[in-house]
């Protein structure tokens, strides 16, 4: 196996994306919590403002790595790492299903519904989006590389 050349500058956008991400997260107990005219709320809407290029540097970052000409395409890994991430996927929505569906009915006495656990598994929980995302772009990929060859840029432009 080809031992590949480190990429620092795409562990530094690595830091940075999630560095960005948990910020947003951080900064949503502020947009929830204070009144929009309160000091809080400005702090925390600067802050989720600014960090909001954390997705998108993890998407590009992908981009970037899964379109790489240097290293070939295997569908065999294309499809281990999309099966790997729909377990995942499937794993956290069972997950959250019970927890929100199950878990909080019981301790509040309200009643449990099916059709809201199998909702919650079918669509997953909302933060889960990112996966749905990285499945996609997994599937896409090999089709992506098609068009982004050297030999046809001058096409793409």
């Amino acid at each position: 196996m080809e031992k590949t050349k480190r990429l620092y500058s795409f562990d530094m956008i690595r830091v940075i994306a999630i560095i960005a991400v948990v910020t947003i997260h951080a900064s949503a107990g502020l947009l929830q919590k204070h009144a929009a005219s309160s000091v809080e709320f400005l702090v925390g809407n600067i802050a989720d403002s600014m960090t909001r290029l954390g997705v998108p540097l993890f998407i590009m970052l992908s981009g970037a790595l899964m379109l790489n000409e240097s290293k070939a395409v295997d569908f065999k890994k294309v499809k281990s790492k999309t099966l790997q991430i729909a377990l995942l996927l499937v794993v956290w929505s069972v997950f959250y299903a019970l927890v929100f569906q199950v878990g909080r009915p019981l301790m509040s006495g309200d009643p449990i519904s099916g059709k809201d656990i199998f909702k919650d598994i079918v669509f997953g929980h909302y933060h889960l989006w990112y996966l749905y995302t990285l499945i996609a772009l997994y599937l896409v990929t090999p089709l992506l590389r098609l068009f982004v060859r050297i030999e046809n840029q001058t096409y793409i432009r």
